[in-house]
C-alpha cells in the first residue's frame, strides 16, 4: 500500500520561480514502513536561490529503525553560498 501527495507551483513574473511539496507514505499490512516529506523553494530575484527541507522516517513493526532530517539553504548574493544540516 502506498500513498503519495505532490504539489507544485511555478511562476515567472513573481520572484518565486518554483515551489514544490511532496509527501509519501508506504505501508505494509498495518505498520508504516516508510514516511517521507520534502519541501523545496527556488527564488531568482531574491537572495535565496534554493531552500530544501527533507524529513524521512523508516519503521519496522513497532521500532524506529531510521530517522533522517536534512535542511539545505543556498545563497548567491549573500556571503553564505551553501548551508547544510543533516541528522541521521
Amino acid at each position: 500500500m502506498s500513498f503519495s501527495f505532490s504539489f507544485t507551483v511555478s511562476l515567472t513574473s513573481s520572484s518565486i520561480m518554483s515551489l514544490s511539496f511532496s509527501f509519501t507514505v508506504s505501508s505494509t499490512s498495518s505498520s508504516i514502513m516508510s514516511l517521507s516529506f520534502s519541501f523545496t523553494v527556488s527564488l531568482t530575484s531574491s537572495s535565496i536561490m534554493s531552500l530544501s527541507f527533507s524529513f524521512t522516517v523508516s519503521l519496522t513493526s513497532s521500532s524506529i529503525m531510521s530517522l533522517s532530517f536534512c535542511f539545505t539553504v543556498s545563497l548567491t548574493s549573500s556571503s553564505i553560498m551553501s548551508l547544510s544540516l543533516c541528522f541521521i
